[in-house]
């Protein structure tokens, strides 16, 4: 009778330890569980940040460039009846340079009229001709857009020039692409990260 007494009492011991352990290991598994989630959250919230953080800052870079590109297409720009030329120096390669890029996407439209004046070759297979009232929209709030094309996303500014009475709406575009492009390898960064 002592020997299962004995055996069931050990049975017992061993059956509470057991407990015990399972609920220390439940304790350390909830705790690992809870620290990882609170960890996987924060680390979330920061890339959600930084993407966040980057696609602001790539966005201002390219709004101010275009704004640069557009004020100083401004000052080369010339009219002579209704047609335009860029007067610049060409041996100046820094002159040059900035025209080249200026003009990349650009056009000229009559404000008033609505007729195109003058379009780049980068432009005009990107289908950006407007009509007579979207280019007097245009010419009532000039403003920034951005327009989504086959060929990726272009950011245009639209600003008013006048010469010899005549108002003209200048658009000077900068591609978005290698914006696009920053953003989308920083985001496969973040997932292989994770």
């Amino acid at each position: 009778g002592a020997e299962v007494f004995f055996l069931h009492e050990r049975q017992l011991c061993v059956s509470a330890s057991l407990r015990q352990g399972t609920e220390l290991l439940t304790l350390r598994t909830r705790l690992t569980i809870i620290y990882a989630a609170i960890f996987g959250l924060l680390l979330a919230g920061l890339s959600f940040a930084s993407y966040r953080v980057l696609a602001r800052q790539l966005d201002d870079n390219a709004t101010g460039r275009l704004i640069e590109l557009t004020d100083g297409l401004h000052g080369y720009l010339h009219f002579d009846h209704g047609a335009s030329t860029i007067a610049s120096n060409q041996n100046d390669p820094d002159q040059a340079a900035f025209i080249q890029e200026a003009t990349r996407y650009y056009q000229i439209y009559n404000a008033n009229t609505g007729d195109l004046v003058v379009q780049s070759d980068a432009l005009e297979p990107l289908g950006l001709r407007f009509t007579a009232a979207e280019v007097r929209a245009f010419r009532d709030q000039p403003r920034l857009q951005d327009i989504r094309t086959d060929y990726g996303a272009i950011r245009m500014s639209n600003s008013l020039i006048s010469s010899a009475g005549e108002t003209y709406l200048l658009q000077v575009g900068v591609s978005l692409n290698s914006v696009d492009s920053a953003l989308n390898v920083f985001l496969r960064t973040l997932l292989w990260s994770v």
